[in-house]
């Protein structure tokens, strides 16, 4: 195995590790986030409708938004534009 081939290896295996951790802390939130939720439905007196509670928050992005993104993705990895 050469040196390059080495770093190579090395830089797969941190990134993997640095996803491994961004997952456990990801778990870590949701898990919070459902038992703040679950503590505050316990105490209210009305649920609330169940259709309200998991609507998505986030916006949908409009066509340039979307277009701007996928740019901005494809130029961090490293791609080219057509």
């Amino acid at each position: 195995m050469t040196p390059y081939e080495m770093s190579l290896h090395i830089h797969d295996y941190n990134f993997k590790m640095e996803e491994s951790i961004r997952k456990y802390e990801r778990d870590q939130k949701d898990q919070i986030m459902l038992a703040w939720l679950n503590a505050a439905w316990q105490r209210s007196k009305k649920m609330p409708d169940i259709n309200k509670v998991l609507e998505s928050e986030k916006p949908e992005q409009d066509e340039d938004e979307m277009i701007a993104t996928v740019k901005k993705i494809n130029a961090k990895m490293g791609g080219r534009i057509f």
